[in-house]
């Protein structure tokens, strides 16, 4: 005779007393077979007991299947959905348990006699997981960095705003300031005051080792400190880099060779008294700084020339000489000085006449390595000047330049073929060593930046050089004082200077059909165009030009920001 469902119920929770687990599954298999035919209650009521009864063998997945099913029997009873909740945080599971307790809060009816312990559960999951939040302190990145690459990050910002990163925080202040550059720097290159001798006595004491000092905006007090204290310090055998701007002490007489000097820049007011930085303190530093890469002087003093044929300068890479007096005593030095710089890779030279040293002619071409070469107001008396090949940046005034065209060059000029920025004023003749057959050809031209200053005379040498094919990479064209580029001009500008981007003329006979033509072109790549005495371009076309992406700024004379007067058509 079968046994009723509850003897059977009975049976099973016994033998889980007795630990005798295939016994209860026996008695649960029994008691599937007397249970009422479609009765959800009598099917969820024995699978609650073997879930029980695999949990106790820890069967996990069998339990877990079964507990699914309770569910799916019936979604309004909460023993599921607590079974559920039960395995998942036996699994580790915190979160998907809580998900099947709210589940269940939402589909079981509060009357249910398992809503209460849906409730309690959940609350008791979600307050476990809150425990066991381990609130870790935050890290700084910074300072769980290698040494090696804070330095190398630091490598790559301006010593200000490393200055602004100490102050971001204690911990920040003690690693930088233990650091490049602040252990062996002191910039007051962008002060916002004069730097005093205080100041700069406070900032030196803070160095374990001075290497590069720059200050370009000082007081009375602090440049006689600094020119003091390079004097008679012992103390810095590591500078290596020194820029100075002075405006009421002369710098001369100072211990050049006690200093490991790889670059120096000297500016400020060169009135003097004649005491100033002169060509013979160029020639004692090069002599005294072997190791010397940089070399910048703008307040230079005419006093003598740099003739000197046995300097030894291997390392210099940077000559810029700048003399701004107007007292009629040109600095000078010889072509055969510069012979001495072979690794020499940028020349700047204002006011300083280079003076060849055989007939009218300077040869730059051992200069192999030279890209950068300025040479400006300079009153030589030069006919020929042969250019290393490697030159990128060239800026060149006539002042002296004389035409040779008697005799012929006893060799070929060199071909601009790297040319990338070519800068002219030309007053009066248009060199043959920068003849329109030798800049750099259509197919291989560089050349992005030209800016033109020269006499009328040469309009027809400029437009073949606009219009040869070496200037279809333009970017920026500057001509000044073009009285005669005309609107039939505009066809150059468009066929052969696709690239152009910022376009300014001075003194153009044009009129607004001109810049028209430059914008409306197909493809056109004009930006900006400045206008500088073109008086026959109407103020009215800037809004259209501004419309089509281009800025358009019109300069004239005697034109201030009162009223302005239409032109009359």
């Amino acid at each position: 005779m079968l046994k009723t469902l509850s003897a059977c119920l009975l049976d099973c929770q016994t033998a889980v007393k007795d630990k005798k687990y295939d016994v209860a599954l026996a008695a649960l298999k029994t008691a599937l077979q007397v249970s009422r035919k479609n009765c959800k209650e009598d099917y969820v009521n024995i699978l609650d007991h073997r879930v029980a009864v695999y949990l106790n063998m820890e069967f996990l997945d069998l339990a877990f299947k079964d507990a699914k099913s309770m569910v799916r029997s019936d979604q309004k009873d909460g023993r599921g959905y607590l079974r559920c909740g039960q395995i998942e945080r036996l699994l580790g599971n915190q979160n998907a348990a809580i998900n099947w307790y709210k589940q269940g809060l939402k589909r079981v009816s509060s009357t249910h006699r398992a809503f209460p312990s849906l409730q309690k559960q959940l609350a008791k999951v979600e307050s476990q997981l809150k425990k066991d939040v381990v609130f870790t302190k935050a890290n700084d990145p910074m300072l769980a960095l290698p040494l090696e690459t804070v330095e190398f990050i630091l490598s790559y910002l301006t010593y200000r705003e490393v200055v602004g990163m100490t102050r971001v925080s204690r911990p920040w202040n003690k690693l930088f300031c233990g650091l490049r550059p602040i252990i062996d720097t002191i910039d007051y290159g962008a002060a916002n005051k004069p730097v005093s001798a205080h100041m700069l006595r406070a900032s030196l004491r803070k160095l374990r080792v001075a290497k590069s000092i720059t200050a370009t905006e000082m007081d009375k007090s602090g440049e006689a400190f600094i020119i003091k204290h390079l004097q008679v310090t012992t103390s810095l055998r590591e500078l290596s880099h020194l820029e100075l701007k002075l405006n009421s002490y002369p710098l001369r007489n100072l211990p050049w060779s006690k200093y490991n000097l790889k670059s120096l820049v000297l500016s400020g007011l060169s009135a003097f008294d004649g005491k100033g930085f002169g060509i013979e303190h160029v020639r004692t530093v090069l002599r005294d700084c072997p190791r010397l890469e940089a070399l910048s002087v703008h307040n230079l003093q005419s006093h003598a020339a740099l003739t000197d044929k046995d300097l030894n300068c291997p390392a210099l890479r940077r000559l810029v000489l700048h003399d701004p007096s107007k007292n009629g005593v040109i600095s000078q030095m010889t072509s055969s000085t510069l012979e001495t710089m072979p690794n020499l890779e940028e020349l700047s030279l204002r006011g300083v006449t280079v003076v060849p040293i055989h007939g009218l002619a300077i040869d730059l071409r051992k200069m192999a390595l030279l890209k950068i070469l300025h040479l400006r107001e300079m009153q030589w008396r030069v006919s020929r000047i042969y250019l290393p090949v490697m030159l990128q940046d060239l800026r060149l005034g006539d002042q002296g330049l004389m035409a040779n065209t008697a005799h012929p060059p006893e060799e070929s000029f060199t071909s601009l073929t790297n040319l990338t920025s070519l800068d002219l004023v030309l007053e009066k003749h248009w060199p043959e060593y920068l003849a329109a057959s030798l800049m750099p050809a259509p197919g291989d031209t560089k050349l992005s930046e030209l800016r033109l200053s020269v006499n009328p005379e040469h309009a027809d040498t400029v437009l073949q050089l606009l219009g040869s094919g070496s200037a279809r990479k333009l970017r920026l064209l500057k001509l000044d004082g073009c009285q005669w580029l005309k609107d039939n001009h505009s066809g150059i500008f468009t066929t052969h200077l696709p690239e152009l981007e910022d376009l300014t003329l001075g003194a153009a006979a044009i009129t607004g059909v001109f810049i028209m033509d430059l914008i409306k072109a197909p493809r056109s790549r004009l930006k900006k165009v400045q206008l500088t005495n073109c008086n026959a371009v109407s103020g009215d076309i800037k809004p259209w030009a501004q419309g089509h992406g281009v800025n358009l700024t019109i300069k004239k004379p005697g034109i201030t920001n009162g009223q302005r007067v239409r032109e009359a058509h």
